[in-house]
This record gives C-alpha cells, sequence and structure tokens, in this order.
C-alpha cells in the first residue's frame, strides 16, 4: 500500500495530464486543482445537496441557482 514518492509524482502528474486545466493557474484555492488532488470543495457539497450544477473552473460565474444557494452560507456577500 505504501507508495514511493516518484510512484506518487507520476501518478498525480498522469492525473492533471488527463484533467482540464484552469484559466487561474491553479493553485491551493483553485476549484480545479482542489478537485483532481481529492480536497474538499465547500461549493461542490452545496451544489451536490441542492442538485445544482457544478461550476467547470474558478472563472465560470455562479448561476442564478447557485449564488442563491451560496447567499445562504454568506449573506453579507
Amino acid at each position: 500500500m505504501n507508495q514511493t514518492r516518484s510512484q506518487t509524482r507520476s501518478q498525480t502528474k498522469r492525473f492533471f495530464e488527463k484533467k482540464e486545466h484552469c484559466p487561474c493557474g491553479g493553485g491551493q484555492s483553485c476549484l480545479v486543482s482542489r478537485r483532481i488532488v481529492g480536497d474538499w470543495v465547500h461549493e461542490d457539497d452545496v451544489f451536490r445537496a441542492n442538485n445544482i450544477r457544478l461550476r467547470k473552473n474558478c472563472y465560470c460565474s455562479y448561476s442564478k441557482e447557485q449564488f442563491k444557494v451560496m447567499k445562504v452560507f454568506y449573506p453579507k456577500s
């Protein structure tokens, strides 16, 4: 079960090559990067719970449905 660092890097590299990249360039707060590495994305949970489609990347604007649902969590925005 334990993988070497090079095995993990090659798996991650292959995974990134298959996925679309975000116009923001990626990083810790990038939706696409977080999904690829399996990190938790709050808005994904909210949208899935409400049967609303996920945003494709960080540069996509919220739809009216998405904005309405997220407004519950961030009322001052």
